[in-house]
């Protein structure tokens, strides 16, 4: 990583004392306290953040609400427009973008570059709103001469707290949902890695979108409460550990905010007897220790069925001797670890695989390899996860399907992403009319 670093030239070599964007423009954080921004390959300080007060977030929460009175009467054809904009821009800058997730994140330049493209991807999606916001009528819906009408209306200022792992793509999931439905955004990065959110709000800036409508605050743990306590914050989105994803959702709940909330995870992948063998191997290796393992939808568990488990055994093994792996606990079969390490098991048949899967807590994402489509579709319909891989190690849904999760890997009702993420930044609203 370092060498690859040394051969790509630097965005910036330092973001300096990074700024909230906040009402169309950027503004100094009333913070007292800082932290340091470190490029993890060369443990360099590359910008400070600021930890924003609970008036900075108040700050933010009020100008988003004088650009809400307008943005929400917006038509949904020219909120569009700003989107095929921020596309453009974000098409500009795409190395840019991936390489500041780079130098901030650490992760290497192709996963970066997957990453930035997965956002480009919701903010095209998100273009649709025009389709994607249509409501429903049916004429004499009540009875003869009486009409009944569903639209689907904005309801105000909403905030997405993201991790360190995706630094944008997580951001995205949420953002352009909420605001191409007419609502307004405050962005929370995670503290670790907010670089790469501050090109975002540069060609947000750029895009026009107007003043108010998506903003950025910087902060830890108690900006983060200072969001979820706020009275004018109308939802939540989130995604981090299990553990921090249910104080999430109970305390904003508890505030009478919608949420959705993704928490960790602990991905099996199953192979059957069946399978093909070398081809899954490399898709093992792929699944487990890209990203290094820092990712939700990483494979965590690999199941060896029958007799397919000492050849499985040898061949993972052998394809991933030249990995480096850190220490590992003896927790790592029923633990999120969240780093480059795997559990290899061994299972009489698929229905203790299967029983294995659902009894863990975490519920993100399961794949079994095989060449049978019974066992497929029985794999599919019992497991208890959220995003099924059939013969695919890394089952992540495209900006145009939600993003699944069950159990302890997410609380809420609606997910992120396509129409679910629609619902959940709307209200329905049903009109029924009679004329005389």
């Amino acid at each position: 990583m370092v060498r690859a670093a040394a051969l790509l030239p630097e965005v910036k070599s330092h973001y300096g004392d990074l700024k909230n964007y906040v009402g169309g423009g950027w503004r100094a954080a009333e913070a007292t306290e800082w932290l340091e921004d470190t490029n993890p390959a060369t443990g360099r300080v590359i910008a400070r953040v600021p930890l924003s007060t609970k008036d900075d977030v108040d700050a933010a929460v009020q100008e988003a609400l004088r650009g809400w009175d307008t943005w929400r009467r917006t038509p949904p054809s020219d909120r569009a427009r700003h989107f095929f904009a921020l596309r453009d821009l974000m098409e500009q800058r795409f190395e840019d973008l991936s390489r500041v997730v780079v130098q901030d994140m650490g992760k290497t330049i192709e996963e970066a570059r997957g990453e930035v493209r997965r956002a480009i991807e919701n903010v095209e999606v998100a273009a649709g709103i025009p389709s994607l916001m249509m409501g429903y009528n049916l004429t004499d819906g009540a009875g003869a001469g009486i009409d009944e009408e569903v639209s689907y209306e904005p309801l105000g200022v909403f905030a997405g707290i993201s991790p360190f792992n995706f630094p944008v793509m997580v951001q995205f999931w949420f953002w352009p949902y909420a605001v191409a439905t007419g609502n307004c955004w405050i962005a929370k990065p995670s503290e670790q890695d907010p670089a790469p959110m501050q090109l975002v709000m540069e060609l947000v800036q750029k895009a026009g979108f107007p003043a108010g409508v998506v903003s950025l605050v910087h902060g830890a743990k108690d900006t983060v409460n200072a969001i979820l306590d706020h009275p004018e914050i109308r939802g939540v989105s989130f995604v981090g550990s299990s553990a921090v994803a249910r104080h999430v959702y109970s305390r904003a709940a508890a505030k009478g905010k919608r949420v959705q909330a993704g928490g960790g995870a602990k991905n099996v992948l199953v192979v059957m007897p069946d399978a093909k063998l070398d081809k899954v191997v490399s898709n093992l290796v792929s699944s487990c220790y890209g990203c290094a393992g820092e990712r939700c939808l990483a494979g965590s568990i690999v199941v060896g069925v029958g007799e397919v488990h000492a050849d499985l055994r040898r061949k993972f093994s052998h394809a991933a001797a030249a990995l480096k792996v850190g220490y590992c606990l003896m927790s790592v079969a029923r633990e999120e670890i969240f780093g480059p390490v795997a559990s290899l098991f061994e299972s009489e048949g698929l229905e203790e695989a299967v029983e294995m899967i659902n009894r863990s807590p975490y519920g993100n994402a399961a794949t079994i390899y095989t060449s049978s489509g019974k066992d497929a579709r029985e794999f599919r319909s019992r497991v208890r996860a959220g995003n099924i891989g059939i013969n695919v190690g890394v089952a992540a849904p495209m900006a145009y399907f939600p993003f699944g999760g069950m159990k302890d890997s997410f609380f809420g009702d609606l997910h992120p992403q396509s129409r679910d993420a629609i619902r959940f930044f709307t209200d329905s609203k049903v009109a029924i009319t009679r004329w005389p």
